[in-house]
């Protein structure tokens, strides 16, 4: 969360702008953590779950394990046939 004083005061309005400037600052800030909380956990339990299914299952392991090296070895000749411009 963003807490730089110089965002939420209000140029001209006094203490009680400022205030009420901060006010809606924090029940911005605290409307997003309330609304990300139940996504986090959702993704957390969905990870457990599927962790598990991937224990189990080699075959699928193996076929992730795969597609992951065909991407490194994809960036790595993406690095090397990239031509460089002089500096």
């Amino acid at each position: 969360m963003l807490l730089d004083p110089q965002l939420y005061a209000v140029p001209g309005g006094g203490a009680s702008a400022d205030a009420r400037a901060r006010a809606r600052h924090d029940v911005l800030g605290m409307s997003h953590w309330l609304m990300g909380l139940p996504y986090l956990c959702a993704v957390a339990l969905a990870s457990g779950a599927m962790a598990g299914w991937l224990r189990r299952s080699p075959g699928i392991r193996r076929g992730l394990d795969v597609v992951a090296g065909m991407v490194f070895v994809g960036l790595a000749l993406r690095l090397v046939l990239a031509q460089r411009k002089p500096a």
